[in-house]
């Protein structure tokens, strides 16, 4: 919620007016919004793209017709788009983050790395950056600094449900079994009915020797769609 609404602050600052079809660059820009929110993500793109032909120099209408690639899967325009929406205006500085979200998913994690702690050196206080950042480390294969992560974003906020399932999955792997299942557990206590924490008690409970636990939450992650979930259920012989 933050980040859009970051992102939402410069609409006025960022782009000049000019007219064609009847809408100026700041209504594209409302009618791409809004096409979004809706997730017709092709309408939005044509509304950004005209903002852009109207105002090349339009760092939001750039900003914003990354996020419908990024939705599409269209990672290597997403960060294109977000790269010359850094270069036109380094605010708001959200793009920084938006863009190591696409490297990310292209598994350029070392420049995913950097767009991530840039976001963090300008925004220390957003929790959400140190689990993206967590997850590129755990990528690399560096629990220790995943972890670290996770632990900071945790003290910001305690009660981040994503993040202490994070955490028990890392101290799963860590073999430090009694800790995970309290993180888990508390996750699913702050936020009930989420699938996939079925999912990581699971791998828990399988770990510290529970089948008929680990099975019954196995079951209900994969009744819910988790295909990971049902991978585990026929091991264990559902």
């Amino acid at each position: 919620m933050r980040r859009m609404i970051i992102g939402a602050a410069v609409v006025g600052l960022v782009c000049v007016s000019a007219l064609a079809w009847g809408q100026d660059v700041e209504e594209l820009l409302r009618e791409g919004k809004d096409y979004r929110n809706n997730c017709r993500y092709e309408k939005s793109i044509e509304c950004y793209t005209r903002a852009i032909e109207l105002n090349p120099e339009c760092a939001l209408a750039y900003s914003g017709r990354a996020g419908n690639y990024f939705a599409l899967g269209r990672f290597d325009e997403a960060v294109a788009d977000y790269t010359t929406a850094i270069e036109l205006d380094p605010e708001p500085e959200v793009a920084y983050y938006n863009r190591g979200l696409a490297l990310e998913a292209l598994g350029r994690y070392d420049e995913a790395m950097a767009d991530f702690t840039t976001y963090i050196e300008i925004a220390p206080d957003i929790e959400e950056t140190y689990l993206s950042r967590a997850n590129v480390s755990l990528q690399q294969g560096d629990l220790d600094a995943a972890l670290e992560d996770i632990n900071t974003a945790l003290a910001q906020r305690p009660d981040f449900a994503h993040a202490l399932s994070f955490r028990a999955d890392i101290y799963r792997e860590q073999g430090r079994l009694l800790e995970a299942l309290a993180d888990i557990e508390t996750a699913m206590d702050i936020w009930p009915g989420q699938s996939w924490y079925y999912y990581t008690r699971g791998k828990v409970y399988r770990d510290l020797g529970n089948m008929d636990q680990a099975r019954n939450d196995f079951d209900m992650a994969c009744y819910s769609g988790v295909e990971e979930a049902c991978d585990e259920l026929e091991k264990l012989g559902k």
